[in-house]
């Protein structure tokens, strides 16, 4: 009796696109099934297809940073789901801690080094050190491409930026490193008197714009992309300081923050046209 004859691509495709992608290891045991497969599910149009079948990527799990035997805060992997995906830099010995994460890749550091960090590929790239000492700083990972990337695949080997502001006994200072020029730009002075240490909240970006709040979470730093300088300084509400308090993006992409009250999670949006210096421009 003969072999039943083969499905064809397009039904093994179609099976392959509905399988469950909260754990990688599905398509994975599907590609080592045969050559034929593995050419199915690792070409560009079944990836493409997968993407717009499933629209968001699943959340396999975050980094965050948690506080080791000496009180040091160290970047660590907590998994979301039951798949056994665990990039091996979110338990790396060598103490990093994470500072920023996006379009793809996360923005690590000790002692005031600087590496970004490609989760997937798990490849690492340490930055030129500073030659500017500060006592506090924050820092910030982006694309760099134009405006048509989807972010899906930039950060296999695309450009990025890394904006630093740093706060020294001089004054505060902001630069930028470009992965295309291979180098940071010159320092350019904060035109704000800047008395406060900056928050380790991750920072947030609003159109061609990045935040940075302070530590007392009174003020928030806004950093234009287009002029590469800080440009303005934004108070927020005065009964929000010194709670926890986190920068957002609201719903119609503009700025936000949420903190938690009395065991409750409140949310703000900025107003449109609202100055820096006025801190009831807060809904």
């Amino acid at each position: 009796m003969p072999p039943p004859p083969d499905l064809m691509d397009e039904l093994v495709e179609e099976v392959l696109l509905r399988l469950p992608l909260d754990s990688p290891a599905h398509l994975a045991g599907a590609a080592l099934v045969c050559r034929r497969w593995w050419r199915l599910v690792s070409g560009a149009a079944f990836r493409r297809r997968l993407r717009d079948l499933h629209r968001e990527s699943p959340m396999l799990g975050f980094l965050c940073n948690l506080r080791d035997a000496c009180l040091t805060h160290l970047a660590r992997f907590v998994p979301t789901t039951t798949s056994t995906f665990s990039p091996r830099a979110g338990d790396h010995p060598w103490g990093w801690r994470a500072d920023d994460a996006r379009h793809g890749r996360v923005l690590l550091s000790r002692h005031h080094v600087l590496m970004v960090w490609d989760p997937i590929t798990d490849h690492f790239q340490e930055l030129p050190v500073l030659p500017w000492p500060v006592y506090s700083y924050r820092a910030a990972i982006l694309c760099a491409a134009d405006a048509a990337c989807d972010h899906l695949d930039c950060h296999r080997g695309g450009p990025f930026l890394v904006v630093y502001i740093g706060v020294g006994h001089v004054g505060a200072f902001s630069c930028v490193y470009s992965s295309d020029a291979a180098a940071w730009s010159k320092p350019a002075s904060v035109q704000f008197r800047l008395v406060d240490c900056l928050n380790f909240v991750q920072s947030v970006l609003v159109g061609k714009a990045l935040y940075f709040m302070f530590h007392r979470n009174n003020e928030v730093l806004e950093f234009d992309l287009k002029l590469c300088q800080v440009v303005s300084v934004i108070k927020l509400p005065p009964y929000t300081h010194w709670l926890r308090a986190l920068l957002t993006t609201t719903e119609d992409g503009g700025l936000g923050f949420a903190a938690a009250i009395e065991h409750k999670l409140c949310l703000w949006s900025r107003k449109d046209g609202s100055k820096g210096d006025d801190a009831t421009g807060w809904i």
